[in-house]
């Protein structure tokens, strides 16, 4: 299954990247299905938009999935349940729901990966370090030895976990933000853009930068 061509769920930028990061891999790109019927009949990096995902009749044993879909975290949640749907959406009608690690990414061999993780350009990814399924690293993420991060969570570009951090189920972390040693973050948290994580977070917690507050708990 896994050498099926690529059909991609999505349209949106996350969609982007990974048509992008397919093609320099060599990867077969059959084609996007979306919910957005405005992008019905376009192409996203000359890959077709074929049609809207629940009207477009799919075998399991003729494509392969690529959960194209991203997420914009608010004060108000991470929004990855929709991500988090696609692939568990996907992955009971039988499908495989593939990888992708682009091949610019630096990972250690004794890393563990779940399930259709993303790993994006410039991530590295320290010895003992655990991802779980269908989680994306983004560009020049750092996750740094023994840390651990549940499925569905989005680290962000240049977003930096250090040592033994625990990052929960659907967790945002965002660009820039860093998550100290040992620290733990709750499932569903969002840590905002270049905020510096000193405690622990709870579950469905926000934490966001500050002028003169780094880290606080909002």
């Amino acid at each position: 299954m896994q050498n099926h061509p690529l059909m991609i769920i999505g349209g949106g930028g996350h969609t982007s990247v990974l048509v992008g990061m397919a093609k320099r891999a060599g990867l077969t790109l059959r084609g996007i299905l979306t919910q957005d019927a405005a992008l019905v009949g376009s192409e996203i990096h000359g890959v077709p938009v074929l049609g809207l995902e629940d009207t477009v009749s799919l075998a399991p044993d003729s494509v392969a999935i690529l959960n194209g879909v991203g997420n914009r975290a608010s004060r108000h949640g991470s929004g990855l349940g929709v991500r988090a749907a696609v692939f568990t959406r996907y992955r009971e009608r039988g499908f495989f729901v593939a990888s992708l690690i682009s091949a610019d990414a630096v990972t250690m061999p004794d890393i563990t990966l779940g399930a259709a993780v993303q790993i994006m350009p410039g991530a590295v990814i320290q010895s003992g370090a655990m991802i779980g399924e269908n989680s994306i690293i983004n560009t020049r993420a750092s996750v740094d030895h023994d840390v651990v991060i549940a499925p569905h969570a989005h680290i962000a570009p240049g977003a930096v976990l250090c040592g033994g951090a625990v990052i929960g189920e659907q967790a945002h972390v965002g660009a820039g933000a860093i998550v100290l040693q040992g620290v733990r973050v709750g499932n569903h948290a969002v840590i905002g853009a270049g905020a510096v994580v000193s405690r622990d977070v709870p579950d469905g917690g926000l934490v966001r930068a500050a002028p003169s507050e780094f880290g606080k708990l909002m």
